[in-house]
């Protein structure tokens, strides 16, 4: 099926809290993946505890040309300072653009066997990014090693 083109009725900025329902999300401009990734982050309440959200853009960069990019020059800058942020925010519940990127399957299934809430898991996020930014610098170390 083919939709209409979604009208953009406004542009948000980095700090400008948006409203959606009951919730407040802030976006956070995590550049990189592509040059207008936007992560975004929420309180969520559940049983009395409020826990901190993030909303994963990207951080991945598959098949990248990360060196001597003339579309992206600065694509490593990005990419960088993007590492830097979200490894210094505090995430309680690590959701993400892709259900594999944060075991969604596993945790659906968790559910269904009625185990403790699956989406709140100490260290998730920042494992996941040790990851990611190892994956990042090992390829950004290929592509320069071809250069020489």
């Amino acid at each position: 099926m083919i939709y209409p083109a979604a009208k953009v009725d406004g542009i948000v900025h980095e700090g400008e809290d948006v409203k959606v329902g009951d919730a407040i999300m802030s976006p956070h401009i995590t550049p990189g993946h592509t040059k207008g990734c936007t992560t975004w982050t929420a309180k969520a309440t559940e049983n009395g505890h409020t826990y901190d959200v993030l909303f994963l853009c990207s951080v991945s960069a598959p098949g990248y040309q990360l060196v001597n990019n003339p579309k992206y020059p600065n694509i490593v800058d990005d990419y960088r300072e993007t590492f830097r942020r979200l490894n210094t925010m505090h995430v309680d519940v690590f959701l993400a653009a892709h259900g594999s990127m944060f075991n969604l399957d596993e945790k659906r299934h968790a559910i269904a066997e009625g185990k403790p809430n699956p989406f709140i898991v100490p260290g998730e996020f920042a494992t996941y990014m040790k990851k990611a930014e190892a994956g990042f610098n090992s390829q950004l170390a290929e592509q320069q090693a071809k250069l020489h």
